[in-house]
């Protein structure tokens, strides 16, 4: 059964198992849940905040709704900012050079929503899209990084402790270009990506609301 909100709020406080990314994981010696929504080993969890320097530092305020981006499982998470850098930027859908990474593009719930492109102006007056004679050989990379920034964008009312534990939840390598949004892009950004993906999913997203 899928976590309510209340259930992620807890996770994201309490089990770096559940949310941090695998490759984080094992530089402590510890394992990945990969999104299980079994309970989790509470002498393990426990171990993982004292090792990531999260004890004591939490995070209970998600009345901000864009903010709710953040309570992802670490297998949740590749998905969202792929579909995030697709609404901020549809130049992807078209920017691409492989025919399977089109149809994949293509397969996303976001890949039929216009809503909120605008927002990928920010990317641009910053020079951080600059796609290469036109084309993009490693497009689920460049989503990667450009969904990373804005989904940290996202996160900026949870303060330092949300936002350690949300860069926890990133592949290490990922180099991630830093924006600011505005609060109405932020908006924009998160009803797009609601918009898109609940009709298509049976309201599994609904605690994102």
């Amino acid at each position: 059964m899928a976590l309510t909100l209340s259930q992620r709020i807890l996770r994201f406080n309490f089990d770096p198992t559940w949310f941090a990314h695998p490759a984080r994981l094992a530089s402590f010696g510890e394992s990945s849940e990969w999104g299980s929504d079994s309970l989790p080993n509470l002498g393990t969890a426990s171990t993982a905040l004292r090792d990531f320097g999260l004890t004591g530092r939490w995070c209970f305020n998600f009345d901000w709704a864009p903010s709710r981006l953040s309570l992802l499982s670490s297998h949740e998470l590749d998905g969202v900012l792929a579909q995030l850098a697709l609404l901020a930027l549809p130049e992807f859908r078209t920017l691409v050079v492989r025919r399977e990474d089109r149809e994949w593009i293509r397969a996303m719930p976001a890949a039929s929503y216009e809503g909120a492109a605008g927002v990928g102006d920010v990317f641009r007056e910053h020079g951080e899209f600059k796609p290469a004679s036109g084309v993009l050989r490693d497009v689920r990379l460049a989503m990667r990084r450009h969904g990373a920034a804005l989904w940290l964008a996202l996160g900026r009312e949870l303060g330092d402790a949300g936002l350690a534990r949300m860069r926890l939840m990133l592949e290490p390598a990922l180099e991630v270009p830093t924006i600011s949004l505005p609060e109405t892009h932020c908006s924009l950004l998160h009803h797009g990506f609601v918009s898109s993906v609940n009709p298509q999913h049976h309201g599994e997203w609904s605690w994102l609301r």
